[in-house]
C-alpha cells in the first residue's frame, strides 16, 4: 500500500479540526488499512472490550500496531484506556477478566471506571431503522421523529443493579453510584472520564 495514502485521514482531519471539540473515529474490530490510518490521524485511541481473554488480546495488537506505525510514521497516538463493554456480571469468565483489567493489569489497560452492562434496550440504540410512517418531509423529518423519543422508547432511564462487592472489581463504579444507577447517567459519567482522560476536560 503506498505510505501517503496511510496520511488520508490525518490530512482530510487537518482541514476541519479547528470546527470541532472531538471528532471521534469509530473503526471495526480487527487490524486493517483503515485502522492503521485512523491510528496516525488521531491523538488517543480507546478500546471498547468485552471481558474475555480474546478481547485484551485484540487490545494487544493493536498496541502492537500503534507502535509499528510510531516508528515508521509520525504517529503520536496515545493510549487513553479500555471501556468494558457488554459485560455480564454474573459471569465467572467476566469478573475474572474485569479483576486482572482493573486490578493487576490496570497500568497496561487503563480501564475506565463506567463500563457498560449487557442490555438489550442499549443494543437497540444503535440499531437505525427508518420508520416510513414518520417519514413526512424528507429523510431529515424521519430521522428527527425517530430519535425524538429515545429515553421513552427505549427506557434507558430505568435503574438497573450495581454488582455487589461479592462479585469482585466490577463493582467499583457503586462508590459513585450507590446500589442502582441509570443507564443514561452512567453514560453521561463515561463520557466526562473520556473528556478528562484525553484532556478536554479539567
Amino acid at each position: 500500500m503506498p505510505m501517503n495514502l496511510y496520511y488520508a485521514i490525518k490530512e482530510g482531519l487537518e482541514e476541519v479540526q479547528e470546527q470541532y471539540d472531538v471528532i471521534l473515529i469509530d473503526c471495526p474490530p480487527g487490524l486493517s488499512f483503515f485502522s492503521s490510518t485512523a491510528l496516525i490521524g488521531s491523538d488517543f485511541f480507546v478500546s471498547p472490550i468485552i471481558p474475555e481473554p480474546l478481547s485484551l488480546r485484540g487490545v494487544e495488537l493493536v498496541h502492537d500496531r500503534a507502535r509499528e506505525l510510531s516508528r515508521d510514521t509520525n504517529c503520536k497516538v496515545e493510549f487513553a484506556g479500555v471501556i468494558p463493554n457488554i459485560v455480564k456480571h454474573y459471569r465467572n469468565t467476566h469478573r475474572n477478566i474485569a479483576d486482572q483489567v482493573y486490578g493487576e493489569r490496570r497500568n497496561e489497560f487503563k480501564p475506565f471506571l463506567f463500563w457498560l452492562p449487557d442490555n438489550e434496550r442499549l443494543r437497540a440504540l444503535g440499531e437505525f431503522e427508518i420508520d416510513p410512517e414518520r417519514i413526512k418531509d424528507g429523510w431529515a423529518g424521519g430521522v428527527d421523529n425517530k430519535f425524538y423519543g429515545v429515553y421513552p422508547k427505549y427506557a434507558v432511564s430505568w435503574l438497573l443493579n450495581n454488582p455487589s462487592p461479592e462479585t469482585g472489581l466490577l463493582s467499583q463504579a457503586r462508590r459513585v453510584e450507590g446500589e442502582r444507577y441509570r443507564l443514561h447517567e452512567r453514560i453521561d459519567k463515561l463520557v466526562e472520564e473520556f473528556g478528562k482522560k484525553v484532556g478536554i476536560l479539567a
